[in-house]
């Protein structure tokens, strides 16, 4: 059962929707963030860690 009243999760799913779009158009969210945006996933976290590491390495010997 849901806590919250149909009322409520309009709104929030209004507001949800004014924040995500604000913070998309003025670039507020980082490549770093990938894990908020949408469509993107923190699987390419670990893919950038793992090249980092990789390319850390390659560059030290």
């Amino acid at each position: 059962l849901s806590l919250l009243s149909i009322t409520s999760k309009i709104f929030e799913r209004r507001i949800h929707k004014h924040v995500y779009n604000f913070f998309h158009q003025n670039s507020v969210l980082t490549k770093i963030e990938s894990g908020f945006v949408k469509g993107d996933s923190t699987i390419y976290q670990l893919i950038d860690l793992n090249h980092f590491f990789t390319s850390a390495t390659d560059n030290s010997k």
